[in-house]
């Protein structure tokens, strides 16, 4: 996974006098599955639109397989797939029919509709009206018209939305599978951590347009372990919140609950913070599994919803 296909150099986007996206640099490799996460409003979005060309940034530079997307666009854009917010299709016409149309475009042959209609677990209702299809279902479809022409750069925002558990899990299969059988290079944005920590191999944390760290999962769980995260079931928790602020304890509050706090504390202060919270009527301790929730929360701070 050395050769890059896809780069973002400094790129930056504003809105008005607002910078949405700021100096943002990462790549993605073929045969790798790449998760974009970030808060709210963190710009994911608006760094998708820019490489897909929805939206032009207004410094930076955007490689696809060595092209610049904006001084060689077509050559840039040949093995680029994707979905942004939610696929476009002709309501009265079936799902194949879509695919069809979609194939011509891309002088696909027709046996790679039927291929991509394998792929994505849609050969029993291919043939009905998309108006009749759920969202989860339109998602099917819209992940295998970005399949019809072979991209080796597949980029899906929010590819999950609509999905139920087993729907989750089968698109998850199908993206490991493009990334780590066909080297396609996947990115994906999601808020839906705990799946994401199961499908991809590298994660980019983005929060106010700021990219906040790049590295593969495993190394972003490990690197959590410098605040370690801990259940403390207490009495009194209003009383503890206190007593850390007066301590200005290194431990910083991951979750509260009505008679728990969950915690990220370096190592070293452990045994000084359950001290501390002793007088606060502490009634258990408990260590939490490392989580790419918990990576997020390390590295952004908490506190922030993600989508």
């Amino acid at each position: 996974m050395s050769e890059t296909v896809l780069r973002i150099e400094n790129l930056s986007k504003c809105f008005g006098k607002r910078w949405v996206v700021q100096n943002v640099s990462f790549d993605v490799r073929p045969g790798e599955v790449f998760g974009f996460l970030g808060p709210n409003g963190a710009g994911k979005t608006t760094v998708i639109k820019m490489i897909m060309g929805f939206l032009r940034p207004d410094s930076g530079r955007i490689l696809l397989n060595g092209y610049d997307r904006e001084k060689q666009y077509e050559k840039a854009m040949e093995r680029i797939g994707g979905i942004v917010e939610n696929p476009e299709m002709y309501k009265e016409f079936s799902g194949r029919r879509n695919l069809e149309l979609y194939a011509r475009l891309h002088h696909a042959a027709p046996s790679r509709v039927e291929e991509v209609v394998r792929t994505v677990g849609l050969e029993n209702r291919i043939n009905e009206k998309v108006k009749k299809y759920s969202l989860g279902m339109k998602q099917r479809v819209g992940v295998a018209q970005a399949l019809l022409h072979r991209p080796n750069i597949l980029i899906l925002d929010e590819p999950t939305n609509g999905l139920d558990p087993a729907g989750i899990r089968e698109l998850r299969d199908i993206l490991k599978h493009q990334a780590h059988e066909e080297q396609v290079a996947v990115m994906v944005s999601s808020h839906m951590l705990a799946e994401m920590e199961l499908m991809c191999d590298r994660v980019g944390i983005i929060e106010n347009g700021v990219l906040r760290g790049v590295m593969d999962v495993g190394s972003m769980l490990e690197q959590v372990s410098g605040g370690e995260m801990y259940v403390y079931t207490l009495a009194d928790v209003p009383k503890a919140l206190a007593l850390l602020q007066e301590a200005d304890s290194p431990a910083r509050v991951a979750e509260q609950a009505e008679q728990s706090l969950t915690l990220a504390i370096p190592r070293d202060a452990l045994a000084a913070t359950s001290s501390l919270l002793a007088q606060a009527g502490l009634l258990g301790l408990q260590k939490k599994q490392n989580t790419l929730e918990d990576a997020f929360i390390h590295i952004t701070g908490g506190g922030t919803q993600i989508a």
